[in-house]
């Protein structure tokens, strides 16, 4: 099973289809890529350090939604996995100032926010 994007503006790295391929190269790639990567074109983007299973992965509005001044990885508490387990770990995220009002801060173009889990 691999990782689905379901809207146009998401991406991730790797690329689905470098996952896809990585995969049919090295059966089990899917459940330890190392530093994954979720994107939202216009948004910024989360890293999830270490090395995560995405074999299982639909990444629609949920469970990751990108909004004005956060990240949000699991929009329902309920399904919230234990710290350390699915996307419930440390992260990075990268959010566009552009799109926070922030356009006339000198460093407009990126803001870097280390976020903690749980």
């Amino acid at each position: 099973m691999m990782p689905k994007l379901q809207h146009s503006d998401y991406y991730t790295q790797p690329w689905i289809e470098k996952l896809a391929v990585k995969e049919m190269a090295e059966p089990w790639f899917c459940r330890q890529v190392k530093d994954f990567i979720v994107g939202q074109h216009g948004y910024g983007s989360i890293t999830f350090h270490g090395e995560t299973d995405v074999r299982f992965l639909i990444l629609i509005l949920a469970p990751i939604q990108f909004s004005n001044l956060e990240v949000i990885v699991y929009t329902d508490e309920s399904k919230k996995p234990p710290v350390g387990q699915g996307l419930n770990k440390p992260t990075e995220s990268f959010l566009l100032l552009s799109q926070l009002g922030c356009r006339d801060h000198p460093h407009h173009h990126l803001l870097q926010h280390r976020l903690g889990v749980g």
